[in-house]
C-alpha cells in the first residue's frame, strides 16, 4: 500500500479534472462551440495544468485507412479468418510460394510480379471476402468533434493537471482555479454572444473533487471524534467518582496533555493524517488513567484524617514517579 501511494503521489497517474458542461435546451452549437472552445483556452493557459482535451482531432484518411489494415482481422468472419491463419501457416506459404513459381512461369508473369511484389502471401483472396465492419449502435459521432451527448446539452472537458491529487493543497488551488476560469469564460461568451451565464452550468468531477470532498469530511469527523471522546470521558469519569468539582481540574489538565502531544507530533512529522489523528481516543482514554491513579491514592482509606498538605505530597509521592514516566 505504501509503495503503491508512493507511486500514485509521484506519477498521479489516473487523474484528471473533469468538467461537465450543460447548456440549456434554447442553446444552439453556434452558441455552446465558443464557451467550450473559451473554457478550454482559459485552462490551456494555466500554468498548473499539463493537457487540455475537449474534442477529438480530426482524422486523415490515411491513419484511418493504415489503422484499418494493422487490425483488418478483427473486421473478418470467422470463416475468413480461418482461411487467414492457413494462410499464415507452413503449409500455406509453401502452396502460396509453388502457385507464385507457377504464375510467374506463364505469359502472364511480368504482370503478376507486381502484384506479387505487393501480395507476396495472397492475402487478396481473403480480402475479397465479405469483412463484417463494427457499426456499433448505429449512431454517428458528432461531425463536429466535441465531447458531447448525443442530444447536444452535455460537453465535458478533461483536464490533466501538473500535480496528483493527493496533494490537497493544490488540489484546493486547482478547484479554485477551475471555477475562476470558469467565470472568466462566462464572462468573456457573454461580452461576445447572446448567451447569458444562467444558460450554462459547470460541474467538475473526477480524482480532485473527490480528495478535497474527502479530506473535508475527514476533518469534521475528526473534530467530532475528539470532541465527543473528551466529553464522554468526562461524563463516564463524573459518573464513577460521583463529584463534579474533579471536572474542571481533570478536564484542563486532559487539554494541555492534548495539545503538547498533537503539537509534539506535528513539530517532529510535519503533518497529521486520519490514522493519527483517530488515536485522540486513545490519547484521550490513556490520559484519563494519571488523574483516575491520583484521585485514587487521595481518597485512599489510609489517607483519612490526614492535613490536606501532607496528604497531597504523600499521594504525588506514591504516584509522581509513574504519571510523569507513563505520560512521558
Amino acid at each position: 500500500v505504501r509503495t503503491f501511494l508512493e507511486t500514485a503521489e509521484e506519477i498521479g497517474f489516473q487523474s484528471l479534472l473533469i468538467g461537465v458542461v450543460e447548456f440549456s435546451s434554447e442553446t444552439t452549437d453556434s452558441a455552446a462551440h465558443p464557451f467550450m472552445d473559451l473554457l478550454a483556452a482559459r485552462f490551456a493557459e494555466d500554468d498548473t495544468v499539463n493537457e487540455v482535451e475537449y474534442k477529438r482531432e480530426a482524422v486523415s484518411g490515411a491513419l484511418l485507412s493504415r489503422f484499418l489494415i494493422a487490425h483488418f482481422p478483427l473486421l473478418l468472419e470467422e470463416e475468413t479468418l480461418q482461411r487467414l491463419a492457413f494462410k499464415l501457416s507452413d503449409e500455406g506459404i509453401r502452396r502460396q510460394v509453388r502457385e507464385n513459381r507457377r504464375l510467374l512461369s506463364t505469359p502472364f508473369g511480368m504482370v503478376a510480379k507486381e502484384w506479387m511484389l505487393l501480395d507476396p502471401l495472397g492475402f487478396r483472396e481473403v480480402l475479397e471476402r465479405r469483412a463484417t465492419l463494427p457499426t456499433g449502435a448505429g449512431k454517428e459521432w458528432p461531425g463536429d468533434g466535441y465531447y458531447r451527448t448525443s442530444d447536444g446539452r452535455t460537453y465535458f472537458l478533461f483536464v490533466k493537471p501538473k500535480r496528483p491529487p493527493q496533494d490537497i493543497p493544490y488540489s484546493k488551488e486547482l478547484l479554485s482555479r477551475a471555477q475562476g476560469h470558469v467565470q472568466a469564460a462566462m464572462e468573456d461568451l457573454s461580452r461576445e454572444s447572446q448567451v447569458l451565464p444562467n444558460d450554462i452550468r459547470v460541474a467538475f468531477t473526477g480524482a480532485y473533487p473527490i480528495a478535497v470532498r474527502d479530506e473535508a469530511v475527514m476533518r469534521k469527523d475528526i473534530h467530532v471524534m475528539i470532541v465527543s471522546s473528551f466529553l464522554g470521558i468526562m461524563l463516564l469519569f463524573g459518573f464513577c467518582f460521583r463529584s463534579v468539582r474533579l471536572l474542571p481540574f481533570v478536564a484542563v489538565a486532559m487539554l494541555f496533555g492534548i495539545l503538547w502531544t498533537f503539537g509534539f507530533a506535528s513539530l517532529v512529522f510535519q503533518r497529521l493524517n486520519l490514522l493519527t489523528c483517530i488515536f485522540s481516543c486513545v490519547i484521550i482514554g490513556l490520559g484519563i488513567d494519571f488523574a483516575i491513579h491520583i484521585i485514587n491514592r487521595w481518597y485512599s482509606p489510609e489517607k483519612e484524617g490526614m492535613d490536606e498538605r501532607d496528604r497531597m505530597v504523600r499521594t504525588l509521592d506514591e504516584t509522581g514517579g509513574p504519571v510523569v514516566t507513563g505520560a512521558v
